[in-house]
Order: structure tokens, then C-alpha cells, then sequence
């Protein structure tokens, strides 16, 4: 009888063809990041940054500040750089408006600056820029008093600054501009203008209450106009008027007698 001759069995591997597989994967892996970790160290050694370049116009801003702030950061490899944390550490410094970071090459960064530009004053110790960010007054003795003063709580910025701008297009009209608006805790406006008139007007619209007000002052007549002090329009339907307590000779605009009621110095109602 015929004996079958049966075929060798392959010898079985003690690793599955997966595990293999992610053996080689990770292999490769390390060496493509040493390789890489190599190719960057000699790009530093190759491309170092040598020159860090400010540009732009300054009145206040101090661009000594802003290059020894870049520079601990700017130390390193053309390439690799981090321009993105560059521009938000100069974007922290005093006056700063805007700022952008570019590569000059081959070893150079250019940070190209726009300095701040104050609308008004803020507070007693600040300025508040275009945007309603507020910033401090510069070490350098700067003259501000020309901007108006604005006071509010924290977080009312943006609206005090807007509320300036449109009391300003009204007042404009009228040879007249704000040269302090107030908004205080209570969410109350006091307003003063140019020409030393102050103008209370509580929790109401400040542009309908001066709308209002601009519309009923010509009944008073120009010789009682140039008399005014105050005015408070927290009234439904009037207003009060504090006179200057004093004109002098050079001031009298007419010899026509005050009523006892209206008096240099008294209020009013209106």
C-alpha cells in the first residue's frame, strides 16, 4: 500500500503581520524626526535672525520698549519664527496701535508700527483711542487738554465715545462742541460744551434731550444766552436755568434788568 506524503508546515511567526507593520511605521516615524530635529538645528545654524527692524511715525510711542520686548522672542531661526507671537507681544506695549511682522531676507524682520491715536481723555490718568480702547497717558509731558474729557463706568467706552461723536455732528451746527461728557453709575448724562455750559440730563436720550433743548434756548433771546450756566433738563416739560453769578464789564451784553426771580446766581424754571 502506498504511503501519502504529507506537505512541511510553514513555520508560524510569533508576531502578526500587524504588529510588524506598526513596528516599521513607528521605526520610520523616530527617524524622519530626528532627521527633522536635525534639518532645524542646522537651519538655525544656517539662518539665524540677525537684524530686527522698527518702522513707522511716533509721537508718544517709545520704540525702545518694543525692541527690547522682541528681542528675547526674535532669537532663533529665519524660518521658524513665531511673527503671530511677535505681533501680540508688541501689540502690548504702551501706544501701540497696530502692528505687523514680515521677513526681510535672509536674516532680518521688519515690525512696522502705527501708533495710537488719542480722541479723547479718559479718566484723569488715561486717553481713549478711535476704537474705545483705553491706554495711558505717555511718561512725556504731552499736552491732551484740547481733547474732551469723558468719564464712564468700565464697559461703556464704546458707548460714550459714539454718544461724543453724535452730540458733535448736532452741536457742530450751532458753533458749539462737547468739552466733557459723563456717564455716571446711575447710568445718568451730564454734558458741558465749549463754551462753559453745563447740560444735565439724567437717564433720557442725550440727542432727543439736546434736540429739545436746542429748539426752546432762542426763546430766551442772545443777551440772556450769554448769561447761561447751567441748564437741567430733567424736567417732562421745561427745563431750569442757572445764571453766571457775575458779568463783568466786558461781558454785559445788556443793562435790561434780571426779574427777581432770575437773578445772576438763582435758578429758574422754565
Amino acid at each position: 500500500m502506498a504511503r501519502v506524503r504529507q506537505k512541511p508546515r510553514r513555520k508560524q511567526s510569533r508576531y502578526p503581520k500587524q504588529v510588524i507593520l506598526l513596528g516599521l511605521a513607528l521605526l520610520v516615524g523616530v527617524v524622519l524626526v530626528k532627521e527633522r530635529n536635525t534639518l532645524v538645528a542646522s537651519a538655525e545654524t544656517l539662518l539665524p535672525i540677525r537684524q530686527v527692524r522698527i518702522e513707522g511715525d511716533f509721537a508718544n510711542l517709545d520704540p525702545v520698549a518694543v525692541d527690547r520686548l522682541l528681542l528675547p522672542l526674535s532669537r532663533g531661526n529665519y524660518l521658524t519664527v513665531n511673527l503671530k507671537a511677535l505681533e501680540q507681544a508688541a501689540s502690548e506695549v504702551a501706544w501701540v496701535g497696530s502692528v505687523k511682522v514680515t521677513r526681510v531676507w535672509p536674516d532680518t524682520l521688519q515690525v512696522s508700527l502705527t501708533e495710537q491715536n488719542p480722541v479723547a481723555r479718559w479718566g484723569d490718568d488715561s486717553l481713549l483711542g478711535e476704537s474705545g480702547e483705553v491706554f495711558a497717558l505717555p511718561k512725556q509731558s504731552a499736552d491732551f487738554s484740547s481733547l474732551p474729557a469723558l468719564h464712564s463706568p468700565r464697559g461703556h467706552e464704546q458707548e460714550v465715545l459714539g454718544m461724543l461723536s453724535e452730540l458733535n455732528q448736532v452741536l457742530q451746527s450751532h458753533g458749539s462742541l462737547v468739552s466733557s461728557l459723563k456717564l455716571s453709575d446711575r447710568l445718568a448724562w451730564t454734558v458741558q460744551l465749549s463754551d462753559g455750559l453745563e447740560i444735565s440730563i439724567g437717564n433720557q436720550d442725550p440727542l432727543k434731550a439736546l434736540e429739545r433743548l436746542l429748539g426752546q434756548l432762542p426763546a430766551l433771546g442772545d443777551e440772556r444766552l450769554a448769561l447761561l450756566k447751567k441748564v437741567d433738563l430733567r424736567y417732562p416739560r421745561g427745563f431750569a436755568v442757572t445764571w453766571k453769578s457775575a458779568v463783568t464789564e466786558d461781558s454785559r451784553v445788556s443793562e435790561e434788568p434780571l426779574s427777581r426771580q432770575d437773578k445772576p446766581g438763582q435758578s429758574k424754571k422754565i
